[in-house]
């Protein structure tokens, strides 16, 4: 595995309401940053050195923004779907899903989120959305051609 200082655990929270998708998303509580804060990004983070690998980091990432646990519990027996490098950073692509009587019993843990916001799938490409998401959760989406 390469330096775990430059990997990240990100991931896709697929829900599921009256027969449309919708995907969950973290409004970006960034302290001292006015350009991120409020932003939206994918769940997850940073995989730290005492992380056992991968997908325990993006576990604990998960458990730090969630306060129910059940995010983190999806995630347990998933693989990446993808990995990609984004300016040198290797990050870890995850996709679970869940139904929205679960999603309405979420619970962001407010030191590192300012909430959760479902988007409709249809309006993964729409430049509105686009201009809405961190940067990083930006480039991601360029190199997973999301929404094309």
């Amino acid at each position: 595995m390469s330096d775990k200082s430059s990997e990240v655990g990100k991931v896709f929270v697929k829900v599921r309401h009256a027969e449309k998708v919708y995907y969950l998303f973290s409004k970006k509580k960034a302290r001292g940053s006015k350009k991120k804060h409020k932003h939206l990004e994918l769940l997850g983070g940073a995989i730290e050195e005492g992380d056992k690998d991968f997908t325990a980091g993006t576990i604990r990432e998960l458990g730090e923004e969630e306060k129910t646990g059940l995010l983190a519990s999806r995630l347990s027996p998933q693989h990446p779907s993808r990995t990609i490098d984004i300016d040198g950073c290797i990050h870890h692509i995850f996709n679970i899903s869940i139904e929205f009587a679960e999603y309405v019993n979420l619970k962001p843990k407010r030191k590192e989120s300012l909430g959760f916001k479902l988007i409709p799938a249809s309006s993964l490409h729409k430049k509105s959305f686009l201009q809405s998401l961190t940067k990083q959760t930006r480039k991601i989406f360029v190199a997973l051609a999301v929404g094309e």
